[in-house]
This record gives C-alpha cells, sequence and structure tokens, in this order.
C-alpha cells in the first residue's frame, strides 16, 4: 500500500509510525512545513519521502492522510486534486467534521472524514508514536458518494492501526465531540487561568508546587497547541457555545446548592454525576 501524508506531526508522524510498524504501507511520502522534522523522519525510515510543495510525489497513493488544522484540510484537498489517481482515497484527522465534509462533497475525489480520538497534549513530529491509537476509537464519517467497499477497507486499516471504526453523520459527530472533547478543553483552560486568577502570590509560585496529579490530569489538555484549538472552536462554534451553556448551567446549579450548604443536593450532584461517568466504555 501507498500512502501521503500531508502534515507530518504528532497525528501524521503516529500514523506514519503506525503503518510503519504493523506493515501496512510498503511507501509512506509527506508533505510539511518543517523540513528538519522531514528529513529526521526519513533518516529514521519512517517515511520514505518527502516534498516542501504538494506535487507528483502524491500520484499513485491508495491513502492521503490531511493531518493540518482543520480550516486548512479543503485547501489541501484542493491542492490534491491533480495528482490523485483514480483509486486513491482521500481523508483527514480534523476534530470537526460537518464544515469540512460538506465542502469536500463538491470536490471530484473519493472522501472519507476521519477523527482518531486520540491525541497528546504534546506537539510535533517528535511527540509521534506507533501506538497512539492503540485502543481507541477512530470515528469515520464517509462522503456521500464514496463505494461501500472503500469505507470497509478503510475499516480494516483503522483496525490494523489498533483503533476500533465507528460510523456516524458529520453532524452528530460535532455534537459529541463538543461535548467530550472541545468544551473540556475550554474547562481546562478556565481552570488553569482560574488558578492563575486566584494566585496572590505568584512569585512564591504555591499554586504550581501544591497541583497535584489530580489537578495536572484534569487539566492536561490545557497544554494542547493554540493554534490548532483555535481553528478547532471557530471551525465547531455553535456546538461548543452549547456545549458551555450546559456547562454554565451545571455550574450555576451547583452554585445554588453549595451557597444554601444543601448537603443532601450536593451528594446527589456527585453521584449522578459519578454514576454516568462509571458507565463511560
Amino acid at each position: 500500500m501507498r500512502v501521503g501524508i500531508i502534515g507530518l506531526g504528532l497525528i501524521g508522524g503516529s500514523l506514519a509510525k503506525a503503518l510503519r510498524a504493523r506493515g501496512c504501507a510498503k511507501y509512506i511520502t509527506s508533505f510539511g512545513r518543517n523540513e528538519a522534522a522531514l528529513k529526521l523522519a526519513l533518516a529514521d525510515g519512517v517515511i520514505d519521502y518527502y516534498s516542501l510543495v504538494v506535487d507528483e510525489s502524491f500520484a499513485d497513493l491508495d491513502y492521503v492522510f490531511i493531518c493540518t488544522p482543520v480550516s486548512e484540510i479543503v485547501s489541501f484537498a484542493k491542492k490534491l486534486l491533480p495528482f490523485l489517481a483514480e483509486r486513491t482515497v482521500v481523508t483527514d484527522v480534523g476534530s470537526t467534521k460537518a464544515k469540512v465534509c460538506a465542502e469536500m462533497e463538491s470536490l471530484p475525489l473519493k472522501f472519507i472524514g476521519g477523527h482518531p480520538m486520540a491525541g497528546s497534549e504534546k506537539t510535533g513530529c517528535t511527540a509521534s508514536r506507533a501506538d497512539l491509537f492503540e485502543g481507541t476509537r477512530y470515528i469515520l464519517t464517509p462522503g456521500k458518494n464514496i463505494p461501500g467497499e472503500d469505507v470497509d477497507a478503510f475499516g480494516e486499516l483503522v483496525k490494523k492501526l489498533g483503533a476500533e471504526p465507528v460510523i456516524m453523520p458529520p453532524e452528530i459527530h460535532d455534537s459529541v465531540a463538543a461535548a467530550v472533547s472541545h468544551a473540556p478543553h475550554v474547562a481546562a483552560s478556565a481552570l488553569v487561568r482560574a488558578a492563575k486568577f486566584l494566585d496572590t502570590r505568584p512569585d512564591e509560585r504555591y499554586t504550581q508546587k501544591l497541583a497535584a496529579t489530580g489537578f495536572k490530569d484534569t487539566t492536561r489538555i490545557a497544554g494542547g497547541s493554540p493554534e490548532m484549538w483555535t481553528a478547532i472552536c471557530l471551525s465547531n462554534r455553535k456546538h461548543i457555545m452549547d456545549a458551555i451553556n450546559a456547562l454554565h448551567q451545571e455550574l450555576a446549579t451547583f452554585m445554588v446548592f453549595l451557597a444554601g450548604e444543601n448537603e443532601a443536593a450536593l451528594l446527589k450532584y456527585f453521584k449522578e454525576a459519578k454514576e454516568y461517568r462509571d458507565g463511560f466504555e
């Protein structure tokens, strides 16, 4: 199998390493803007070729993964058009799907929207890992015009990466992702900012010293790329605003219980949250 990767960062690099480690690809070519990272990946055998422009090196491929910020996915797909083989399936790894999928429908290519539910607060190819997708879910939002056998084949490839493919409509994906991924990132950033605001002795670094495992785990994702998360939030604005409104209502309810020292209501609040959380797979 011959594969192209646009953007050799954390996800793109991990895809290349996973495909290589599992014997799924005999040839991997990549586009990127950081030539030093591309040279290192080439020297390490992660990729077989790289280019600093989208060109004929992306011809005669089975799959092309576009691993760029959401705002750049469609523009890169358009750049690929002159070079794509008839059999080539184009996919992405964007965290939002509805807008991208709608725009891809107008392009003459075979597109399967993708979102691996895996990541790290670290960025760049140096942070990539061959096992990043192990035990995760990989969301697929196939285009209307793509043959079912191509979707099935891509699902099998996802399984070889160690992930579970889950097919769903783009709008449903974006609504759920806002609730379980995008709004939590905003909340984690807000918690860090609140801690900074409440830090009355910043020179003593008491807050940083006392931030134990719980706070660090809860806010780990706030260490992600600010540029990437800005693009994600703008591309899924409505659903994220809905999720934040729901969070605001929950916090307002909790404040009422706490202000009234309503022990029974507080206990019920935490119990209901625990019961729902314990049902996560």
